[in-house]
């Protein structure tokens, strides 16, 4: 059973729906803290990180101890969302750099890029179960 979810399109839509949901909270966040003074923005990157390591050609390379160094195409397991603060833009005199309007479109939008990759997941599990049942006749 375990090979059946290690099967690439599992693990993309995975970190997908991870990258996703550190994105929500940390969106959620920021709009939680549009009147705090010098508070600075943050957002997830995640989709370059997983598009290049989907788009990189050669063997990937498992990396067993902490001192080993990467090699070959970067594993799936390897790609986690990174949270960055924004500290290039201020909006207000008081230091805060969140933009309401911008903060609420990308929560919009994350949520249906979500909403998206669970859909997806779900139609995979249930070409499993269709798979099962008709396995059963």
């Amino acid at each position: 059973m375990r090979g059946i979810f290690a099967q690439p399109t599992f693990q993309v839509l995975e970190k997908g729906i991870e990258g996703s949901t550190k994105r929500q909270g940390v969106l959620t966040n920021n709009i939680a803290n549009v009147d705090t003074p010098g508070f600075k923005r943050s957002d997830v990157t995640f989709k370059g990180e997983l598009h290049k390591a989907l788009n990189k050609k050669g063997l990937p390379g498992e990396v067993t101890h902490h001192n080993h160094r990467p090699i070959g195409r970067q594993t799936l397991s390897a790609v986690h969302p990174q949270k960055q603060r924004d500290y290039s833009t201020s909006m207000r005199e008081d230091g805060n750099n969140v933009d309401i309007e911008l903060e609420t479109a990308a929560m919009a939008k994350n949520g249906i890029y979500h909403s998206t990759l669970t859909q997806q997941l779900n139609n995979k599990f249930g070409m499993l179960r269709t798979v099962i049942n008709e396995g059963r006749r």
